[in-house]
């Protein structure tokens, strides 16, 4: 059965910008983008360095003008508590109980088209999430609001 992501259940996720390992960056940025997300945002964008766009150049892939950095955050709370986690530097909050994006309405394309509410990519990213958290950190989704099927069966009163 496909999960229902609704406004709430996305709000409180986050996983679509957590790297499933360790890296500097996340998100691809366009000159433009980095421009419109203003000087705040701008300190945490990284550019590429002269020897990965002689790479990028050599290897015939298209260059990276820039890209977010990430952030590794000790969890206080919430199913991967005392784990530190790689994500987005924009992402705020608990991942898989409460997060925003610091740019939400005015993220970038990478960010818009990469993830959709619910699709695939959405559910194959929460479902991997979840996993590790009932896994490696001893989560039951009875604890909180890590929801990945819908129930659609009406308990007793």
């Amino acid at each position: 059965m496909k999960e229902k992501v609704t406004r709430k259940t996305c709000l409180s996720c986050g996983v679509c910008c957590m790297p499933p390992h360790y890296q500097d960056t996340y998100c691809d940025l366009t000159e433009k983008e980095v421009m419109r997300l203003g000087p705040k945002i701008r300190r945490l964008v990284m550019r590429p360095s002269l020897f990965n766009r002689c790479l990028s150049m050599i290897d015939g892939r298209p260059e990276v003008e820039a890209a977010i950095k990430t952030k590794t955050v000790m969890q206080r709370s919430g199913p991967f508590k005392g784990k530190e986690l790689c994500m987005c530097a924009l992402l705020k909050g608990t991942p898989l109980v409460s997060v925003r994006c610091s740019v939400y309405r005015n993220r970038p394309r990478t960010c818009h088209d990469a993830v959709n509410p619910g699709e695939r990519a959405c559910r194959d990213a929460r479902k991997f999430w979840s996993d590790i958290a009932r896994e490696q950190c001893g989560w039951a989704e009875d604890k909180g609001p890590v929801m990945l099927y819908r129930n659609t069966k009406k308990e007793p009163r």
